[in-house]
């Protein structure tokens, strides 16, 4: 069975399919320090690369760019924020999929990234909440229904 590569699609509607091969690991390596090869028998490693691609923009245009055989400016110019946070979840799962079924890395990532999803949801929801109310107070509206408050002259505490 022929597993589907990581993919993630770009602003132009580009389809860009990420695959991780040895001579591509050791470009990672070479480039920019990323040895996938340690992380397997060195957890702070994995953690590094995942802190990397959730916190760090540039870094995950040079992985893409490597990865792709493209150049990052390329890349980054045909990208906002959803198609950053799109590649940057290709790339994981493209580093999942370079991993034999066997390694014991995969199981782990696989559950980080569930987790990671669950608290983006919750997060996504607390900050909309959070911004309702804010727009809410500042506009002087009721609820939800964003609905005027009426002509009283009464300030909102």
């Amino acid at each position: 069975m022929v597993e589907q590569a990581a993919s993630y699609v770009d602003l132009g509607g580009g389809h860009h399919g990420l695959k991780i091969t040895m001579a591509v690991a050791r470009k990672l390596r070479e480039s920019l320090g990323i040895d996938l090869l340690k992380a397997t028998t060195e957890p702070d490693v994995l953690k590094q690369i995942i802190d990397k691609i959730t916190d760090d923009d540039a870094f995950v245009f040079q992985f893409l760019a490597i990865v792709e055989g493209k150049d990052a400016a390329d890349l980054e110019a045909a990208a906002d924020g959803t198609v950053l946070e799109s590649a940057s979840t290709a790339m994981v799962e493209a580093i999942i999929d370079f991993f034999p079924d066997s390694s014991p890395i995969k199981k782990p990532i696989r559950q980080l990234m569930a987790a990671v999803e669950v608290n983006r949801t919750a997060s996504v929801a607390m900050i909309e909440l959070e911004l309702q109310e804010a727009i809410n107070q500042a506009f002087h509206l009721e609820g939800s229904g964003m609905s005027q408050k009426s002509g009283s002259g009464e300030q909102p505490e």
